[in-house]
């Protein structure tokens, strides 16, 4: 991934290996819910990139009827 000449956000179950496989790259923390399990559960993951990520970011409500069943984040960028 150091060599590609794109862009690549990749994003992963937060653990200690992912963590060292991807030390280098820029990275933030998520949490959502899978709730397409019998009983919904929190999870973390982390997202990887070869450009900058914001530290942290905004959950939004979620409209409606438009992918209700996931949670959708912001970086707060106008």
């Amino acid at each position: 991934l150091r060599r590609l000449k794109g862009r690549f956000l990749l994003s992963l179950n937060d653990c200690p290996k992912a963590r060292n496989w991807f030390n280098g790259f820029s990275h933030t923390e998520i949490a959502f819910t899978y709730t397409s399990t019998r009983t919904p559960r929190r999870f973390r993951e982390l997202l990887f990139a070869n450009y900058p990520l914001p530290a942290t970011l905004t959950p939004v409500p979620v409209v409606e009827g438009a992918n209700s069943d996931a949670d959708a984040y912001t970086d707060d960028v106008a």
